[in-house]
């Protein structure tokens, strides 16, 4: 069984069922944002002092000020979470506000706050052409804005600039929700995604600090390395990254510790400081999530959650699922190229090296990590081929005769058609190893003499891993090469034989590749 595998088997998400346990919180855990946008100082002052101590839904508001145009457009640039602007209409120009208006909502694209028009001569922005023809939410002469009637305009305003708030966050959301699978499905690696559960959770609740997310064996020693009862941190941000792959105890934080302990099995807690939650699996395997905020989390952004984590738990399903899959095309692969390689009397240690020098050229020249990985699991099939070829010439200790060569040559069509036969992917790219392996950068190869870069690329990597490690090993026809005469045939093949890239890729990292050598000796 893979590492992979063994490490998804600590994971499940499968069904979150968390009981939700609510606080109250507010839409604005500090103030609603009022702007007073007027040229007239004593209006400034006056809207002042009748605010002063104004509150809405127990929060109160905090006052910004703006004398022009540019001074208004600048505190917007500041401040993009402003609740409601009081706006005069006639300033440095007649128009002034309306001008304010239209660069607010058309290229500040600001749809969320609230626009009172406050004029003290309103001939010079009627009522009726305004209201139609600016996005303002109410209409008021400065003669008529009695203290009440400001108040009621403010009431009114604020809780229209409420619900469109809550409504637009819900939407940012739910559009998280959905992205974040997307985003999820991408990760080719268990670390990469374990990551990227912290990163959408972080994002839908806006998270600014330290998150992390454990989980606890408690399976008997499915993974004989785990301490039982131990809770590792296997992915983290902010303050809890130097943690991952270490004990929670580690942390030596007994708050921590008393917030995870005192959870209900499948319970998840919210507050305006930390989102913290577990699950227990079929398989007796405690997870657990943990993120310290400030945090401004609703009933929305609580079922959002929920949503997420299911939407997770069914991922790692697929992903856990398409992990087995490729795990098992893998042993299938290595005991199949294990009956070649013995059959033909070289060791086993020959497909691991081809494999493991495939992986390191292939990195090298700048292939994807998925890529590096699949030419690294169907190199070793390169020569399965060699199945059908006579004892009597596989094994010969002699020189082969042009005819015996030319059995020998139809290894590479013989398994071209063993593996294209398979519908899975992982084979099919197998056979275009094991049918071009043998051809040369010059054309001069074997079996349909295709050159250049019209070989494939994978057959061009496992060629020059082929010979090379074939080089500095017995075989029954020849006796091992020592390591500087192998660089000097590479040296001179460089641009015949073999893809130059490939042979300045191998003999630029040498030693790495020679350390695969001498790691993995013949048995």
């Amino acid at each position: 069984m893979s590492d992979i595998r063994k490490k998804l088997q600590s994971i499940n998400f499968d069904k979150f069922d968390f009981v939700e346990h609510q606080q109250e919180t507010k839409s604005h855990s500090k103030h609603y944002k009022i702007l007073i946008v007027d040229d007239d100082e004593e209006v400034h002052h006056i809207t002042k002092m009748v605010l002063d101590g104004f509150e809405f839904e127990g929060t109160g508001i905090e006052l910004l000020q703006a004398y022009s145009f540019n001074d208004t457009i600048e505190t917007f640039n500041q401040h993009s979470d402003i609740a409601v602007m009081l706006l005069d209409v006639v300033m440095e120009e007649d128009n002034t506000g309306l001008q304010i208006v239209k660069y607010i909502r058309d290229q500040l694209k600001n749809k969320l706050v609230r626009i009172i028009l406050r004029t003290g001569q309103p001939g010079k922005a009627p009522e009726d052409k305004v209201i139609i023809n600016y996005d303002i939410n109410d209409y008021k002469s400065k003669t008529e804005l009695t203290v009440q009637r400001l108040y009621t305009s403010l009431y009114a305003a604020l809780r229209s600039y409420r619900d469109i708030y809550t409504i637009e966050r819900n939407k940012l959301g739910l559009e998280k929700v959905i992205q974040s699978t997307t985003d999820l499905l991408k990760f080719n690696s268990f670390d990469g995604f374990a990551q990227g559960i912290l990163m959408q959770l972080a994002s839908l609740l806006n998270i600014n600090e330290d998150s992390m997310y454990i989980v606890e064996r408690q399976d008997n020693g499915f993974l004989a390395l785990d301490n039982l009862g131990e809770c590792t941190i296997i992915s983290a941000t902010g303050a809890f990254t130097p943690y991952i792959g270490k004990s929670i105890k580690e942390l030596n934080d007994s708050r921590v510790e008393n917030i995870l302990s005192n959870l209900e099995e499948n319970q998840i807690i919210f507050n305006e400081h930390l989102c913290a939650g577990n699950h227990t699996s079929i398989n007796n395997v405690k997870n657990y999530v943990f993120m310290e905020g400030p945090l401004s989390i609703s009933e929305m952004d609580q079922r959002l959650v929920r949503i997420i984590l299911n939407n997770f738990s069914l991922i790692f399903d697929n992903y856990l699922l398409n992990e087995d899959i490729t795990s098992t095309q893998g042993e299938i692969i290595n005991v199949l190229s294990e009956v070649v390689e013995n059959r033909s009397e070289e060791t086993a240690n020959h497909i691991t090296r081809v494999s493991e020098i495939c992986h390191i050229i292939g990195t090298k020249y700048g292939l994807a990590a998925e890529e590096t990985r699949i030419l690294k699991l169907i190199s070793p099939l390169h020569d399965v081929g060699k199945i059908a070829i006579p004892d009597s010439i596989l094994k010969k200790p002699d020189k082969l005769t042009v005819d015996e060569f030319e059995v020998m040559k139809r290894h590479t069509t013989i398994g071209y058609n063993i593996l294209i036969a398979s519908n899975k992917p992982l084979f099919k790219q197998a056979a275009i190893i094991a049918q071009n392996h043998h051809e040369r950068w010059d054309g001069m190869g074997y079996p349909i003499g295709l050159s250049g870069e019209n070989i494939p690329l994978h057959a061009r990597i496992v060629a020059v891993a082929d010979v090379f490690d074939a080089l500095l090993h017995k075989r029954v026809y020849k006796d091992p090469w020592d390591i500087n005469s192998v660089i000097e045939l590479f040296e001179e093949e460089r641009g015949k034989q073999f893809d130059p890239a490939l042979v300045d890729i191998l003999l630029g990292n040498i030693d790495e590749i020679y350390h695969v050598v001498q790691k993995y000796t013949d048995r």
